[in-house]
């Protein structure tokens, strides 16, 4: 005979104070989630659905896990019987969800998407009004830095931070990655010290992987233009001796 299901005390780590991010898009995050919390009355009386409250649906890599590409031509026509089946949520389903008949009953809660590429996903999934809130996670910054900094290292200041700051301006370097540096350091048994030069050096090594990726780029594009000149110059050439 199973036992009976009992509650389990929600005691996640993260907080607002240690997620990385630019202090005045954390700030905008914060107070638009207790406006929203503070509003419930307003909407009851507005006639709209509170639906920011203690529940939280979360949906990761919405791109990539569900068909919501908007692709409705595709829907309409007859089903492929040799096309392998995707996943059973529909966008009509999800948006029944979100802000059909079921969203507006108990209200309290928070429904979060998170994407790599927005454009894959159908526009009445995420247009304004449905999800009231699009949020882009940016490269590290120094302010993410120096969270990640205090959650790391348990310190707030380094004479190491001027040379962080200034290879962050340089680099596009997500948090995750900026974190990893230390983490590896300290697991490998290094101090603060080093696990800051550690990081200086992964910096100076992403910058340069970056610039020697731009510049094979650029050659590529050279190179393409170049041959397409001299064929077009070669096809000229061939006429002229043709036609004397």
């Amino acid at each position: 005979m199973s036992k009976p299901w009992s509650y389990v005390n929600f005691d996640h780590p993260t907080t607002f104070q240690t997620l990385a991010m630019e202090p005045a898009k954390k700030k905008e995050i914060m107070d638009d989630l207790d406006a929203f919390r503070n509003s419930r009355d307003f909407y009851r009386r507005a006639g709209k659905p509170w639906k920011r409250g203690k529940s939280i649906i979360v949906i990761e890599d919405i791109d990539c896990s569900l068909n919501l590409t908007g692709d409705r031509a595709k829907q309409q026509l007859p089903p492929n019987p040799y096309e392998p089946l995707g996943s059973a949520v529909t966008l009509s389903g999800l948006l029944n969800i979100i802000d059909g008949l079921w969203s507006v009953c108990g209200g309290e809660r928070i429904v979060v998407f998170t994407a790599n590429h927005v454009d894959k996903i159908d526009p009445a999934l995420i247009r304004w009004g449905r999800m009231d809130k699009h949020i882009e996670m940016s490269y590290c910054g120094f302010e993410a830095f120096k969270t990640l900094a205090k959650n790391y290292l348990d310190n707030y200041s380094h004479r190491l931070f001027v040379a962080v700051e200034e290879q962050l301006r340089e680099v596009d370097i997500t948090p995750a990655d900026v974190a990893e540096c230390p983490t590896t350091a300290l697991r490998a048994g290094y101090g603060e010290d080093s696990a800051m030069e550690f990081l200086i050096e992964e910096l100076k090594k992403n910058r340069e992987e970056a610039k020697a990726a731009a510049n094979r780029k650029v050659k590529a594009v050279g190179a393409n233009t170049i041959f397409l000149v001299s064929s077009r110059y070669s096809r000229d050439q061939n006429r002229s001796q043709y036609a004397a």
